[in-house]
């Protein structure tokens, strides 16, 4: 959780355009995990008609089912289930994706 709520220069790295909430995810009583960011995205612009995305939502990042497979993970650490492997693949993947739209060639 507490790579999820880095901030760079004072500002929330995974809060989308709320770059100010106390935490961008937060851990209810229950282990519920709340998200407390938007999916709007920060853009640098780099000339008079180009614009660059220069963040990665909290929500992008939940979509990815990062908690669920973790939990998953801590279980087969303990029972030597073998599931969690495709779901880190899963996770892998759905993280590349992430990666490419925010790369330009010639960037």
């Amino acid at each position: 959780m507490d790579i999820l709520n880095q901030s760079y220069l004072g500002k929330k790295l995974f809060a989308g355009t709320k770059t100010k909430v106390d935490n961008a995810f937060s851990v209810a009583n229950d282990g519920s995990i709340s998200y407390n960011g938007n999916a709007s995205d920060i853009n640098n612009k780099l000339s008079e008609n180009l614009s660059l995305a220069i963040n990665v939502s909290g929500q992008e990042v939940m979509d990815t089912n990062i908690f669920t497979i973790a939990k998953n993970l801590k279980a087969a650490m303990t029972d030597g289930s073998s599931e969690v492997k495709d779901d880190l693949d899963d996770v892998n993947t759905l993280l590349e994706d992430i990666n490419q739209d925010l790369y330009i060639p010639g960037l």
